[in-house]
């Protein structure tokens, strides 16, 4: 994912949110969290109790705002955000991972324990 920041270059450069390996996108280069688990923290202290967290969209430009302000220095989220943005933030970094969080095998582990279970 490449993203053109307003005010510089017009060349694309490569996303510090979007688009990283999963690992990666836990934490940051320096070792500190990462937008990602910032992003999490923030829902889990403040979108717990809004009604259909996750479920209801946030307006995509908006999500787009806030990946770019993260990019350009804005790196803490403030009590007063919109949890719905923080929220689809979160699922825009997961969808643009470059390969599945969770293996295959897992997956097949969990779908057959599940049906085994169930019956």
């Amino acid at each position: 994912f490449l993203l053109v920041l307003p005010g510089r270059d017009k060349r694309p450069v490569k996303s510090l949110v979007v688009g990283r390996p999963i690992l990666l996108a836990l934490e940051d280069i320096d070792g500190g969290p990462s937008f990602l688990e910032k992003a999490l923290r923030f829902l889990e202290k403040y979108g717990t109790k809004i009604e259909g967290i996750l479920r209801q969209s946030a307006d995509v430009e908006e999500v787009d705002r806030r990946v770019q302000e993260y990019e350009q220095g804005k790196v803490e989220f403030d009590a007063d955000e919109d949890a719905h943005v923080v929220g689809d933030c979160v699922k825009h970094v997961l969808r643009e991972l470059p390969s599945s969080p969770v293996p295959a095998s897992c997956c097949t582990a969990l779908l057959e324990a599940y049906s085994k279970f169930s019956s």
